[in-house]
């Protein structure tokens, strides 16, 4: 029973280690214009490279008349000028990223396993 404990210890740490790294996702750059992009496939996030400098996330954001607006809530809401957006990235699924980590949260499972088995009595002899 000790040794399912253990395997069972290792197995959520390295699942929860997996599942907190950001290879799931990535940002991308684009050049079509907030508007467009918001028209054609609406965002969830969205990451925007303002005029004086700052950059700034949104989430889930709308355009109203000549701003881009987010926030579900009035008092929640932020509000950006389009004119001051000079460059817009995307946050989009990186589906390599995604399948490489759980195939080595998978390999560390495994391995895990195989050397708490193991105990220390599964050398090779010659």
């Amino acid at each position: 029973m000790t040794r399912f404990k253990s395997a069972s210890r290792i197995i959520v740490l390295v699942l929860f280690a997996a599942h907190s790294l950001t290879a799931c996702t990535k940002w991308v750059a684009t050049t079509t214009p907030l508007p467009a992009l918001i028209a054609e496939q609406p965002p969830q996030k969205i990451r925007l490279n303002l005029a004086d400098g700052t950059n700034v996330e949104l989430s889930h954001p709308t355009i109203v008349g000549d701003s881009v607006v987010t926030g579900v809530a009035p008092s929640a809401s932020r509000t950006l000028a389009l004119t001051s957006i000079t460059a817009i990235a995307v946050q989009r699924s990186n589906t390599l990223g995604t399948v490489g980590l759980f195939a080595l949260a998978g390999v560390l499972v495994v391995a895990a396993i195989f050397i708490h088995d193991c105990g220390g009595g599964c050398g090779f002899s010659n």
